[in-house]
């Protein structure tokens, strides 16, 4: 702040604009100042504490200049009186008042009254000199306060009865700002410029904002004290704190178009929620997956699982090949539409747009095979019209079959296992070997002759169903060979049988029977009756339902009597439709 030092008499002004007439310069501090009349403050008290008075200097050419004496308020107390200890002044403000002579000031005192101030040529040029320098130092500063570590507070004096002021807070060791005069506004500290209070002061207002915000790097824009925060690292502004999430009302979009990513490689976003309608819009409209209800739409190309699709595969393409479909029951036709999927019958169908539905026939990708080629071998039969398991097969193709050739025993004892088991028989065969689920034929007993589906106790004994008569104490089992359905062979097979054989007696009649588990299948049997003891044949065919873990049997029996059957060639086999 320039303060100016006029070496001449000052000379000219109106009374609206005072003359101050100063002689030659005034001497250092201390330089006594005497007042024409007493000094009241505003309210018409007698000051306390150090009084600025305010002086306007004009030149030759009325441009204005500005002192302020600082003076002990204990010597403006009454007209006379002589004030010491006089500090050099700065510019302050103006004001009013005409000198009545050289060396004097002319100031408004308080309630109308005017008072001179007479100013030495010393002490004057001593208020003058510091046009270049700071009192005492050199320096171009105006200093507030008496170096001590207290409070100071420049007030500005307005018509409020709480008058705005800059105080220095000692306690903070920050400068305060407060415009109502009531309030601190603003606070500046050594390392924050603060409101007064939290959420006390806008920076700006909507009618008057800032126009730019510049930050450091690592800069942080703090919400609350935490609660949401944007941190700036190199290249990079990371939001953390929104717990409830981020908002936009508009686009939230890339620069320039294919510029960004959403998430990366390495960093990924978990889940995408989309609203209902919502599109997803892949090159300006190329390729768009639209959503309705219940429904997602791709429209404008074609669709690759695994492979990009070129121009002759329209439609759907996948690269591995296998398209999973769940089970369903026969749906709703679409016109204009036609529907591929599979039913709980492990079966595929194709339904038309009218609604016509067709089982689509698969290759024989699950087949079984068991034979016999110049067997030679003799099925034995010991119990007249009793269907006897047929054994001696060899294995033949088998997909998704395995085989088995069966085994045979003897049993020496039955007992009643009823109170065990309802309505079950035990059985004694030393040694069996056979397992829970096994099916067996007994022959050669009383009362026990057919097919059962045994259950083990022992490695001597199972049980069987049948009703409890007495023990015949003998008998064979005979479990025959088998072609058992594996994982995934579920479906409806085609199966044919045939058998070459010779009787030792002529005219004896035979019948064959294709038996699923313990169960005959009825639509695949036959009969023959040799004439004579040369090879006849005879066979059958038929549909079967099978599923994963179903044995498949053929069982013979003699009608006639217990005469047995010479056996030449057999085929037993089955396949998917």
């Amino acid at each position: 702040m320039a303060i100016f030092s006029p070496q001449e008499v000052l000379k000219t002004g109106t009374p609206d604009d005072p003359i101050i007439y100063i002689g030659t310069a005034v001497g250092a501090s201390g330089t006594t100042l005497t007042f024409t009349s007493g000094i009241l403050d505003k309210d018409g008290n007698a000051p306390s504490g150090k009084i600025g008075i305010v002086a306007k200097i004009f030149d030759g050419d009325n441009a204005g200049y500005e002192e302020m004496i600082e003076i002990p308020a204990s010597g403006l107390n009454a007209a006379g009186t002589v004030a010491t200890g006089v500090t050099r002044g700065v510019i302050v403000s103006g004001r009013t008042a005409t000198g009545s002579s050289a060396n004097t000031v002319a100031l408004p005192g308080s309630n109308g009254t005017v008072i001179d101030v007479v100013l030495s040529p010393q002490h004057m040029q001593g208020m003058l000199d510091v046009i270049d320098g700071d009192i005492g130092t050199g320096s171009n500063n105006l200093r507030i306060g008496d170096e001590t570590d207290s409070d100071i507070t420049l007030y500005f004096q307005n018509a409020d009865a709480n008058k705005p002021y800059i105080q220095y807070d000692k306690t903070l060791n920050g400068i305060e700002m407060s415009v109502d005069g009531s309030v601190v506004e603003t606070l500046l500290t050594a390392t924050a410029l603060s409101p007064g209070v939290s959420d006390g002061t806008a920076l700006g207002t909507t009618a008057l904002m800032w126009s730019d915000l510049f930050l450091a790097s690592g800069g942080v824009i703090n919400f609350n004290n935490g609660d949401v925060t944007a941190t700036h690292s190199a290249n990079t502004l990371a939001f953390a704190g929104a717990s409830s999430g981020y908002t936009f009302d508009a686009a939230l979009l890339p620069s320039p178009t294919d510029g960004a990513a959403l998430g990366s490689a390495t960093v990924m976003w978990s889940d995408l929620f989309l609203a209902s309608g919502s599109v997803v819009n892949f090159n300006n409209g190329d390729v768009t997956m639209t959503h309705a209800s219940n429904s997602l739409t791709i429209s404008g190309g074609y669709v690759g699982i695994g492979v990009t699709p070129t121009a002759n595969m329209t439609g759907l393409a996948i690269e591995d090949g296998v398209l999973t479909l769940k089970e369903t029951t026969t749906p709703t036709a679409d016109a204009n539409y036609g529907k591929i999927y599979t039913k709980n019958d492990n079966s595929l169908y194709f339904q038309n747009g009218a609604g016509d539905e067709t089982e689509i026939i698969a290759g024989a990708t699950h087949l079984g095979e068991m034979y016999m080629y110049e067997s030679a071998a003799t099925q034995t039969i010991d119990t007249t019209n009793a269907y006897h398991l047929m054994r001696n097969f060899s294995t033949g193709d088998l997909a998704t079959f395995t085989f088995n050739a069966g085994s045979t025993g003897s049993i020496t004892v039955y007992a009643d296992y009823s109170g065990t088991v309802a309505g079950t028989v035990l059985a004694t065969s030393v040694g069996h070997n056979l397992a829970t689920g096994d099916e067996v034929s007994i022959t050669g007993s009383t009362n026990y002759n057919g097919i059962f589906t045994i259950t083990v106790v022992s490695a001597d004994t199972f049980y069987f169903t049948d009703t409890w008569v007495a023990d015949d104490a003998t008998g064979t089992w005979s479990e025959g060979s088998y072609l058992e359905a594996g994982a995934g062979a579920d479906g409806k097979y085609l199966l044919n049988f045939s058998i070459t054989a010779a009787s030792a007696v002529a005219s004896k009649n035979f019948k064959f029977e294709v038996y699923k588990n313990s169960t005959p299948i009825d639509t695949a049997a036959a009969e023959m009756t040799p004439g004579s003891t040369n090879l006849q044949n005879c066979g059958a065919s038929g549909f079967i339902d099978i599923v994963e873990g179903d044995r498949i049997y053929l069982a013979i029996k003699n009608r006639t009597d217990s005469a047995n059957l010479d056996l030449e060639h057999a085929n037993v086999n089955l396949h998917i439709i």
